[in-house]
């Protein structure tokens, strides 16, 4: 990846995520997942109770599936992202994002989601 470079740039990490890419680190980056995969690894991990470490094999295979060249292990970089990416996700879905306050104030519990059975403060026998 080539940086802007210029006296107005921005630091690396929000040039990437402006154009997609979201990084596994803010300070060094070596490792990036477009929004695309981490949505699709976020369906793939609600629909089908996968692990973000098969979905990780399966794209080890995809990528090469001949087993003579092993691309370098990432892992831990796509773990990271996704963990921070569902995080990130619950503050937007619990409206976080547009407090005067910030995702600071986020009291525990906040980002709970309620479950629907509840009507009129009782809850329902099922």
């Amino acid at each position: 990846m080539q940086y802007c470079g210029c006296s107005r740039a921005i630091a690396p990490h929000i040039q990437l995520l402006r154009r997609g890419f979201y990084p596994a680190s803010q300070q060094t980056i070596k490792t990036c997942a477009t929004f695309t995969l981490l949505d699709l690894l976020h369906k793939f991990a609600l629909m089908s109770k996968g692990s973000t470490y098969d979905f990780y094999r399966a794209l080890e295979k995809l990528t090469n599936n001949t087993g003579i060249v092993v691309p370098k292990l990432r892992y831990r970089g796509l773990f990271r992202m996704v963990m921070q990416w569902r995080h990130l996700k619950l503050l937007k879905w619990g409206g976080r994002a547009h407090d005067p306050t910030g995702v600071v104030a986020t009291q525990h519990g906040e980002l709970a989601v309620i479950d629907g059975r509840i009507c009129e403060g009782k809850e329902e026998p099922w």
